[in-house]
């Protein structure tokens, strides 16, 4: 789609209609790169790289910390990106998007990106070096970028955005996740996106978004990140109605809209502050791992509400309780969250049961409670349905699939092969990316088992994505998993 129909669009400044006002690259989805602009209030808006920035013209498309929006890096302003795109210059609107998410980036990431292509995968594993390794070249990068007054990271900046839309049809999504955020940003972030798929809290938002998927209508993933639960939203889902992706971070769009989740449309924008549609727009409003990072949740919730029809909902997936240690972002105890959803019917699961429930092949339970169970106040992680509808809040019914195979089947990448067998099975073995990964998703090893063999026929049918049916051991304990087309 990618805005080739913006009739549904509106200006977040003053609700009036938003049209195009020039298209300097468009592709087979739509406008790559191109300006919309409002007639009314005379505002612009950015599209760069398929995705449309609708932060204010002198606000930043800056760089956060993940858990406690601490700012990192300024960023640009999109009133520079629109003077850009006006003079035909696209590629360096991109570059200005691309700073690290820290201060400063491994510079030798570019050209080892351009020189090499993209990295080198082996039945689903991806050959990279370890972080450590690339720590010391950087500091020493660091100081000459420093007094260079920044030249450096600019320079950087611009040769990596060459690359990334040359080669961009080349390039899968854990490629561009290892480019940017292990090698080029030197971040913990590269284990989370490129692991997502099969982590606890994935499932747990999983377990939510099957059921919003299964209503249809028009769908919103709010601090949707790179699009991994976007993805299930919708792949090929093209009588489901239109879904938008929305976060504040422009890399993590990009990722999504060209790579993770191509069939959605992303926006760049904070989720608590006006969005650019009318009001009643989705059916189904979703927020996964990111509601307790949001420091203006009461924002958040009256925009939510906003948009959201008369027959809609709005699920939180994986949002944290401050009584449990450790904490991060702005979150609060399950009383100030129910205090905060006073106004809407609502019920708060823990992890555990809805994990518990998503093995088990059943939908979640949100029928009313009486009285608010003592063992919630010990789960780290809350889920959330909150309705215009009381008939909404029931028992919801079994998954006729499992939702994590929704997709291409593939080996799950935290899976790597160890040996080949005389028989040409292969053998796998379970390995956490990090100490840090391994402390958050410790939950993992509840269902995935730690070495697995694969025969070789199914080896073969993975390879040329024509896997059809699954074994319930190797889907339950997720071994294979679905993942979108061009993730490895």
């Amino acid at each position: 789609m990618r805005y080739a129909n913006v009739t549904r669009l509106s200006c977040p400044f003053c609700d009036s209609p938003v049209t195009v006002k020039k298209v300097n690259i468009e592709s087979d989805q739509g406008i790559d790169f191109g300006l919309l602009d409002c007639k009314t209030c005379h505002a612009e808006f950015p599209i760069v790289a398929g995705v449309l920035i609708t932060i204010g013209p002198d606000d930043f498309v800056d760089i956060r910390d993940e858990v406690s929006e601490t700012r990192v890096d300024n960023g640009v302003k999109p009133r520079l990106l629109c003077e850009l795109l006006a003079a035909d210059k696209p590629s360096e609107a991109f570059s200005l998007l691309l700073r690290p998410c820290r201060p400063t980036p491994n510079f030798l990431a570019v050209p080892s990106l351009a020189k090499r292509g993209p990295s080198q995968v082996e039945i689903g594993r991806v050959r990279r070096r370890p972080l450590h390794e690339l720590r010391p070249a950087r500091r020493l990068q660091a100081l000459a970028d420093k007094s260079m007054r920044g030249r450096l990271t600019g320079w950087t900046c611009r040769r990596a955005a060459n690359v990334l839309l040359k080669r961009r049809e080349q390039l899968s999504a854990m490629d561009v996740i290892d480019f940017y955020y292990r090698n080029f940003s030197l971040s913990e972030v590269a284990n989370y996106f490129g692991y997502r798929f099969g982590q606890p809290r994935h499932l747990s938002g999983l377990q939510l978004a099957s059921h919003l998927r299964a209503r249809g209508g028009p769908t919103i993933d709010l601090a949707c990140g790179a699009g991994h639960l976007t993805h299930h939203f919708s792949y090929r889902a093209e009588t489901a109605g239109p879904v938008i992706g929305v976060d504040r971070d422009y890399f993590r769009l990009y990722l999504a809209q060209n790579f993770v989740a191509p069939d959605a449309d992303f926006i760049c924008q904070w989720v608590d502050r006006p969005l650019p549609f009318p009001a009643r727009s989705f059916d189904n409003i979703f927020c996964s791992d990111a509601f307790h990072v949001i420091l203006n949740k009461s924002g958040f919730l009256r925009e939510a509400r906003r948009l959201m029809s008369d027959t809609g909902v709005l699920a939180l997936a994986t949002f944290g309780n401050r009584a449990v240690r450790p904490q991060e972002g702005y979150e609060l105890t399950a009383e100030g969250y129910r205090e905060l959803f006073r106004d809407s019917p609502h019920v708060i699961l823990g992890e555990d049961e809805l994990l518990e429930s998503y093995f088990a092949g059943t939908g979640p339970d949100f029928r009313p409670r009486s009285d608010f169970p003592p063992e919630l106040h010990e789960q780290k992680w809350f889920n959330a349905l909150l309705t215009n509808r009381s008939d909404d809040l029931r028992q919801y019914g079994r998954n006729t699939r499992w939702p994590h195979l929704l997709g291409r089947i593939g080996i799950n990448p935290i899976y790597h092969p160890e040996q080949r067998t005389q028989d040409g099975a292969l053998k796998l073995r379970f390995k956490f990316p990090s100490e840090w990964y391994a402390y958050e998703d410790r939950k993992y090893t509840r269902y995935a088992p730690e070495s697995v063999e694969l025969p070789p026929a199914l080896l073969d049918a993975i390879e040329h994505g024509s896997v059809t049916e699954v074994s319930e051991s190797l889907a339950s304990q997720l071994v294979l998993v679905g993942l979108p087309d061009r993730y490895l």
